[in-house]
This record gives structure tokens, C-alpha cells and sequence, in this order.
């Protein structure tokens, strides 16, 4: 039935060039069958409009390349006002991704048909994978409700590397209870490419588990799930990446912030980013972009809990956020830094296209308080040639600093590398007597737009 149903599909795009699309998105196949139970992936594509809207859709098995040229299994198109639905894309039995390219204007959505021996067939949601939920490059996120028993319940883990570079990434399992399941476990994902564990839990050897959870982190663009699998009713219900209570819905009456703007760059990396200790006193990568940019307007927001003053010398520099382009000199869109008794100030410093040891800065008085959450937000105004600062608390700014943006031609540059983004100071610096580690405090909810010309 599968197969006449791709020749159908086939032929209905016979002959037709292929279309150009706005973007991908991805859907887990994770088909299984056995003792009479089976479990199949549908997807669903939808076209609210009245004009047709075209769409390919073809299957990358588990552990393959996803760069390599493929030719989609289907290429065809979705009627105004029709939806199509498709049914087990994938070879039978067989652990993947469904990749579809369509036009914007289509909706997509998927679910698990779980078919048992006996009993009624249940559907479960199965995750759509797009920019709208793919996880930044360095962001950690958790996967919980995940269970194990010797009656024949498992969970699996699934890993999806987004980009175009082959991705290592971080698991650690956790008992309800907080204690360890295993040492943190570290896994290459081959580029655009999905790698599904089976019963990943009794490959640590768990033999029985409640209410666990998986941490996970990715050095590139990437997705994470659980298929959580319950024996009794013969059924897989997804787990997708955890929110957190960072959320501000509901907190003062506040719409949330408008949109970007249609063409801006968004990276983001929710939740706790950062909280230094001995020995880990830094946190530092790179923020990947897909090509070059010329950037008009470049916006960082995050937020930061202060923890204790260094000892010695509580007025010394402590950081609160570093970006630059590989490296300091001529290339640093913000350093960002916070003094405590007595100088109690933050200070703003840019240098980016400057000449050696030329620099703009701005520097306010303000005294942060242990314990207490500061919203950071920076503008790099490019074109208009200033750079602002705010320092916030509960809705309320306490300081701004402005000085001048200087990106040769009012363009700020980034190149196709990437840039660079690091939390903290180094044991190594304090022994400078100027800057310090910012032991026991708390980085979270990164944030950055760039809107190129």
C-alpha cells in the first residue's frame, strides 16, 4: 500500500521542476512492530489558501550523512483548501527522519498511530522539528518523564543534529531521586542526521526507572526527544525539551516583546547558560552563522544574578558578557563588565575597526545586589553609530550607557565562522589584580538579534 501510494505521488510530479522553498522541516520516524502491535507515523500537510502550493518530502535513515544528495520520494503539490496526509514515509520498520521542504504558506503536523494487538488504537503527538524549535548551538536542555521496567516499558533517546557539520553531544541521565545514572555520556551525530538510542536507559544498565530524566547539549544547531514507550496499552508518547519557569507570562500584565523583524537573525539559549565555579570559571563559544553578514543593528539581552564580590578587591573588574569576533583587539562589539563596593558601577567597552589601542566606553554608577535578577539588554546601533546599554530590575531601569558605535561604513561585519560569546573571567586573569571570576553567579536566558541590511 506504502508503495503504491510514493508511485502515486511520483507520478502526479512527473516532469515538474523543482520548487524553491523557504526552509526544512523535520519529522521522527520511529516505526516498530511485534507481537501483533504496530505503531505508524502520520504527517499531515495543509493549505489554507486557494492557490496550490507545492512540497517534497523524502526519508533519511538514522545514522546516515543528511548532506549527501538525496532525491526526495515525493514530489508533488497540495490543492487550495486541501490537506494530504502520508502514512509510514519511511521503509517499514525502519528509525529516521521524514525532511519535507515546502512552501511557507503549508501547515505541517504529525502523530503516532499506536495500533495494539488488542484494544483501541491511541495517537500520540509526534514532534515537528523546525526554526521554531531547534535548539541553539551550547543550549542545554532536559528531557523528563522517562521510565524503564522490567515488564517491557522503555524510552528511547533521540539526538538531531540540524547542521551541515557533524555535532558532538552531551547526555547525562538523572534519577527522580537526583542521583546519577551513569557518567555523562558523549556522542558524535553525523550532519543533518538523526541518532536514536533504543531503551537508552538499559543500555546504562537501569533496570527499573520512574520519572527520570535526560540533559542534553549539542555543540551545533540541534533537537533532542524521548519516545517513551509503555508496554501495558502498547503505545509511544513523546518527550520534547522541557520549558523551565523563566517564563514571563502572567508575571505583570506585560505583552510579550513584539516579533523580530521579518529579516533579523535569531539565537537564542534558554534557561541557566552559566554559573561559574572553581575550575569552571568561564563559558565561552562561538555563535554559528550560516554565511557572511552585513549587519545594521546588533541586540544582546540576557540575564545575570549576581553572587559574591571577589574577596580581595570587591571594586576589581567582574564580566558580565563578551562578544567579539575572534578576538579582542579591533574586533569586540561589547565587554561588558560590573564593579562592586566601592566603585559599584558597569561599565560598556567597543573597539570594533579601531585602530590598536582605541576604544569607546561608557561607564555608570550602579549598585547590584546579591541575589537579585538585573536584565541586561545591549543595542550595537551600526548605523546610526551608537551603541546603548540598559541595566533593568523588575521592570525598572537603573542605568544607561551610550558611547559610539564605529563598524567601518555603519556596517558591523560578521564573518561566516561565526562569533564569539564568553560568561566570566579566568582563575588565569585574577592573577592579574584587575579582573575576577564571578563565582556563584547565575547567567540565563541569551538572547541575540542581528538585522542585516
Amino acid at each position: 500500500m506504502k508503495r503504491k501510494l510514493f508511485s502515486t505521488l511520483l507520478l502526479l510530479a512527473a516532469g515538474a521542476a523543482a520548487p524553491a522553498f523557504a526552509g526544512k522541516v523535520y519529522v521522527p520516524v520511529v516505526q516498530r512492530t511485534g507481537g501483533g502491535a504496530s505503531h505508524a507515523t502520520e504527517v499531515w500537510l495543509a493549505n489554507a489558501g486557494t492557490q496550490e502550493r507545492r512540497y517534497e518530502a523524502g526519508f533519511l535513515a538514522a545514522d546516515t550523512n543528511g548532506t549527501t544528495p538525496h532525491t526526495p520520494a515525493i514530489r508533488t503539490v497540495v490543492v487550495g483548501g486541501r490537506t494530504v496526509r502520508l502514512v509510514n514515509p519511511g521503509p517499514a520498520g525502519t528509525i529516521g527522519l521524514i525532511e519535507i521542504d515546502a512552501a511557507p504558506q503549508i501547515q505541517i503536523d504529525a502523530r503516532l498511530a499506536n495500533t495494539p494487538a488488542v484494544g483501541a488504537i491511541t495517537y500520540t503527538p509526534v514532534p515537528v522539528i523546525s526554526s521554531d524549535n531547534a535548539l541553539p548551538a551550547a543550549a542545554t536542555v532536559s528531557l523528563l518523564g522517562l521510565s524503564r521496567t522490567p515488564s517491557g516499558s522503555y524510552s528511547d533517546l533521540g539526538l538531531v543534529n540540524l547542521a551541515s557539520q557533524a555535532a558532538q553531544c552531551g547526555v547525562t541521565f538523572t534519577r527522580a531521586d537526583g542521583t546519577g545514572i551513569g557518567q555523562t555520556v558523549n556522542v558524535t551525530v553525523q550532519p543533518l542526521s538523526l541518532r536514536h538510542f533504543s531503551d537508552a536507559l538499559g543500555i546504562l544498565g537501569e533496570s527499573q526507572a520512574a520519572d527520570a530524566r535526560a540533559q542534553v547539549s549539542c555543540d551545533r544547531t540541534f533537537f533532542a526527544y524521548a519516545a517513551v514507550f509503555n508496554a501495558a496499552v502498547s503505545q509511544f508518547t513523546f518527550a520534547t525539551p522541557a520549558a523551565t519557569g523563566a517564563s514571563t507570562l502572567g508575571t505583570d500584565g506585560t505583552p510579550p516583546p513584539p516579533p523580530p523583524p521579518g529579516d533579523a537573525i535569531v539565537f537564542t539559549s534558554p534557561g541557566v547558560v552559566h554559573t561559574p565555579a572553581t575550575g569552571n570559571e568561564i563559558k565561552a563559544f562561538v555563535v554559528p552563522v550560516s554565511q557572511a553578514l552585513s549587519l545594521r543593528r546588533f541586540t544582546v539581552e540576557f540575564d545575570v544574578i549576581p553572587g559574591p564580590w571577589t574577596a580581595a578587591k570587591p571594586d576589581g573588574n567582574h564580566n558580565l558578557i563578551w562578544i567579539y569576533r575572534g578576538k579582542y583587539r579591533s574586533n569586540t562589539i561589547a565587554n561588558l563588565n560590573a564593579f562592586g563596593p566601592a566603585r559599584s558601577g558597569v561599565k560598556n567597552t567597543q573597539n570594533v575597526d579601531m585602530a590598536r589601542g582605541k576604544l569607546t566606553t561608557d561607564e555608570k554608577a550602579l549598585v547590584l545586589q546579591q541575589g537579585v535578577t538585573y536584565h541586561v539588554k545591549s543595542v550595537y546601533d551600526a548605523e546610526n553609530e551608537q551603541v546603548t546599554t540598559t541595566i533593568s530590575s523588575g521592570g525598572q531601569t537603573l542605568a544607561t550607557l551610550q558611547h559610539a558605535a564605529t563598524a567601518r561604513d555603519r556596517i558591523l561585519r560578521i564573518p561566516a565562522g561565526g562569533f564569539n560569546v564568553q560568561f566570566g573571567h579566568t582563575a588565569a586573569q585574577a592573577a592579574g589584580g584587575a579582573e575576577f571570576p564571578t563565582y556563584g553567579w547565575v547567567y540565563r536566558d541569551l538572547r541575540i538579534e542581528m538585522l542585516p541590511y
